[in-house]
């Protein structure tokens, strides 16, 4: 499929993304067709790497220390991630105000 899409002859000159042509080539292959707006619905559950509460949570999550008034909790839990924090799930699961930003924001949406 992506080998098909890249033999594709391409105007050089244009700079898109090339989305709808690689979505065609994939309907070709699979037999279904995807709209414009159905396609972006699947990359944005791709990208936020889930769905239903948790990909919920972890939008709002994101969302709030964004917000001006995250900063200060923004900045106490990267301070806590740069102390404390590993690259595996459990070093990360140890660390109690990771932990406790991700339980209040469960408490919040329910």
């Amino acid at each position: 499929m992506l080998k098909d899409y890249q033999c594709q002859d391409r105007d050089p000159d244009d700079k898109s993304f090339g989305a709808e042509s690689l979505l065609a080539a994939t309907n070709k292959h699979i037999s279904q067709s995807y709209h414009s707006r159905e396609a972006l619905e699947e990359v944005m559950g791709i990208l936020l790497a889930g769905s239903g509460i948790s990909g919920h949570t972890f939008l709002c999550l994101i969302y709030a220390l964004a917000r001006p008034e995250g900063q200060r909790i923004q900045e106490r839990l990267r301070e806590e991630l740069r102390e404390g924090g590993g690259d595996s799930l459990s070093e990360l699961t140890a660390l109690p105000y990771l932990n406790t930003i991700i339980k209040e924001t469960y408490q919040v949406l329910t």
